[in-house]
């Protein structure tokens, strides 16, 4: 029964920030399969050249789904390449409730033990042409009912 909810398909991931502009994409790649509510996604972006006014947080929008309102369901994203970022460029990334985005963060090194996750700035972005700020992950996540 539960496959009786099954799909796949694509979608247009997009880079996504206050004062950000993405004037065109070197690379905009999305697929997902949906089984019941368990949504798995891959994304390969990359930008060829952006626009930005300012350095506020960066995110991945476009996803097929809303993720799910409940605060204690997990979720994952692997980003397995982020590379050509001026600097601080992605490392991890997080859904939160009701929301269709994924959070881009990277370490920041704190004093004492261990280290505070960050939000990735849009100053962190390349903005040169030719296939900059490229991010590809694998992302399992609930969707809303």
């Amino acid at each position: 029964n539960l496959l009786d909810d099954y799909e796949e398909g694509t979608f247009s991931p997009t880079y996504a920030g206050v004062n950000l502009t993405i004037d065109t994409y070197g690379v905009r790649a999305g697929y997902y399969t949906k089984i019941g509510r368990v949504v798995t996604i891959s994304i390969n972006l990359a930008t060829e050249n952006i626009t930005r006014g300012g350095s506020e947080y960066v995110t991945i929008g476009g996803l097929p789904f809303t993720h799910t309102n409940l605060t204690e369901s997990s979720n994952g994203v692997n980003i397995f390449n982020s590379s050509r970022w001026n600097a601080n460029q992605p490392q991890y990334g997080s859904f939160q409730q009701n929301d269709t985005y994924i959070h881009l963060t990277r370490t920041l090194g704190a004093t004492g033990a261990g280290a505070d996750p960050v939000g990735v700035l849009s100053g962190n972005m390349e903005d040169n042409t030719g296939n900059r700020n490229v991010v590809r992950l694998s992302a399992t996540y609930f969707a809303a009912t």
